[in-house]
């Protein structure tokens, strides 16, 4: 890929104003309470159309936040259970920080600027996201939503929406103490456009959006290879060791049956998951229904903890009976709130997806190259036919040396494109939509190194050994030697690699096949960040000329440059400003 042109941080794809700071101290101040004109809730189309007083409450005068908890999370109507699934685990990762650190979350500092909203506000609020390298403010004011379009029941979990006098409803005023989840839903809806695009989607979108981590995902199929890894290949342990720098949700695609619905799960709903135990050599998982209610009640749920308290619980120690909640449950005062234990094995059977957000490590360094996939046919493959053919050949694709010293260790990896979400063209979703292809090769030990030089040429790499990623769990068939093409979905990856010598080989292409036209594709170029996160490790390109680069500095230099703003400066940097 030998013309990638550098990124010039311009996002194609970007509400936030690079001004939102300072508009939102100057609202503050001002002696008119903030009315945003930019995001109304009374739109038929994008928002709910809430256009009368009984359907719209205001909040300014109400409790932001009180300590953060899952249990602040209860999902009304809509159609968001990915979203707040999320945010759970959001919730629950702070919560455990502050517990154990006794100091006040960044993660919690940085995406809901608890500081500045708990402040008297004069009805305007601001939030932070996270997209394509950058953190962006969005502000929003104190209205939020009563009532949805109604949805009514069809096949089981499906569900359709319907334009009806009749509305559902987003939530229970009288069930909120503290409002900074709902207004945060809000401010997220405003970033991507609308609350109707939050009907639907996938906990990976959230979870990188609101904490700016690596996030991989896994279909969790049938497949041996699959279920092998779940059970046999550490990956348990793997989430264990990590679930205190992590974000985990899992979704129930398919449990659409009367025998699902008994056992207390919900078909096309999402979990967060909170913690992982080893009791009496059983492997078990604690989720949280972000519904707050509606529980597993299968092995290890509540009424089985009950049950076998006295026989099978009998010789746990404090801090598991502690976890189990046991006493509580026998006692009766434990009441539903959407969390449960289960068998790890019943997880592993019971869901369909798994989605982990590795978040930021400061132990940790990252390196970013930003650059500009071209679909000519030249420098990047125009469609889906051509990565097909061309994949290996050096003049598509771009390569790194990836040298990695020390012990054994785990180097994450992610790419992300400047797209949105969602699909723009409903009619054609291909169009909006592009792949990807990471391969990591075992460089051989005999290499000579002035071949470092210049890209490795197709019949090289492909004598090499590929080497397979912890997660995703997914690995593909035989064709094309098991290199993966994968639809670009935040992808990240997480390799454990020994030390050594590594060829990386990254590239992109559309998700159309236009092998009937000429020349470059139809799809619109499009601006990338790759992403690679380890303890040791360097990264070096191969190609002629090259993206930028740059180490990112970590969220303390963020949080530190924020706070030393005067309030006539913007927060959110360019990519230029942060190389």
């Amino acid at each position: 890929m030998s013309r990638v042109k550098f990124g010039d941080g311009k996002l194609s794809f970007n509400y936030a104003s690079r001004d939102t700071r300072k508009k939102f101290e100057s609202a503050r101040g001002a002696s008119r309470k903030f009315e945003d004109d930019e995001f109304l809730l009374e739109d038929k189309v994008m928002n709910y159309g809430n256009d009368t007083a009984d359907q719209i409450i205001c909040v300014s005068d109400k409790v932001f936040i009180d300590g953060i908890d899952p249990t602040d999370i209860a999902q009304g109507e809509a159609g968001d259970c990915w979203f707040l699934s999320s945010l759970c685990s959001f919730a629950n990762y702070v919560e455990k920080n502050e517990k154990e650190k006794r100091t006040t979350s960044n993660l919690l500092r940085r995406v809901i600027n608890n500081d500045e909203n708990n402040k008297p506000n004069n009805g305007i609020y601001i939030f932070t996201f996270y997209y394509f390298g950058e953190w962006h403010d969005v502000i929003i004011d104190d209205r939020l939503p009563l009532k949805i379009y109604e949805k009514d029941n069809v096949s089981g979990a499906k569900r359709q929406r319907k334009l009806k006098d009749s509305r559902g409803t987003t939530f229970y005023p009288d069930q909120v103490s503290d409002y900074w989840a709902l207004l945060l839903e809000k401010a997220f809806a405003k970033f991507v456009g609308g609350y109707m695009n939050l009907e639907g989607g996938c906990p990976r979108w959230a979870v990188t959006y609101l904490s700016g981590g690596i996030t991989t995902h896994d279909e969790i199929d049938e497949s041996f290879s699959v279920q092998n890894a779940l059970l046999n290949d550490g990956i348990f342990e793997y989430l264990e060791k990590i679930e205190d720098t992590s974000l985990i949700v899992v979704s129930n695609y398919d449990n659409d049956s009367p025998q699902n619905y008994a056992l207390g799960l919900i078909a096309g709903h999402a979990y967060s998951v909170e913690d992982f135990e080893v009791i009496n050599g059983t492997k078990i998982v604690k989720l949280r229904n972000p519904w707050g209610a509606g529980e597993w009640k299968g092995d290890w749920g509540d009424d089985w903890i009950i049950e076998n308290a006295d026989s099978k619980l009998r010789n746990i120690n404090s801090v598991q009976r502690r976890k189990l909640d046991v006493d509580n449950l026998l006692k009766g005062t434990d009441d539903e709130d959407g969390m449960f234990w289960m068998a790890w094995t019943d997880f592993v059977r019971e869901f369909e997806a798994l989605t982990v957000c590795h978040l930021e490590d400061s132990r940790d360094q990252e390196q970013r190259f930003l650059g500009t996939f071209q679909y000519d046919g030249e420098t990047s493959p125009k469609d889906k036919l051509d990565m097909g053919l061309n994949y290996l050949n050096p003049e598509k694709h771009l390569q790194f040396h990836l040298k990695v010293t020390g012990e054994k260790q785990f180097i994450q990896m992610q790419v992300t494109l400047d797209i949105p979400m969602k699909p723009v063209d409903k009619d054609d979703e291909d169009r909006d939509r592009r792949m990807v292809i990471l391969a990591i090769h075992k460089m051989p030990k005999n290499t000579n190194n002035a071949k470092l030089d210049r890209p490795f040429e197709k019949f090289e790499l492909y004598d090499m050994d590929l080497i397979s990623p912890k997660l995703p769990l997914n690995r593909p068939t035989d064709e094309f030697k098991g290199y993966a093409f994968e639809y670009y979905d935040y992808n990240g990856w997480v390799y454990d690699l020994p030390a050594g010598d590594y060829i990386m080989v990254f590239a992109s292409c559309p998700g159309t096949n236009d092998k009937y036209s000429s020349g470059a594709s139809q799809t619109p170029n499009t601006n990338f960040i790759f992403r690679t996160r380890g303890k040791n490790f360097t990264l070096k390109h191969l190609n002629e000329d090259f993206v930028g680069s740059y180490e990112y500095r970590g969220l303390e230099h963020y949080l530190t440059e924020t706070t030393a703003q005067s309030t006539t400066t913007t927060t959110t940097k360019s990519m230029t400003q942060s190389r």
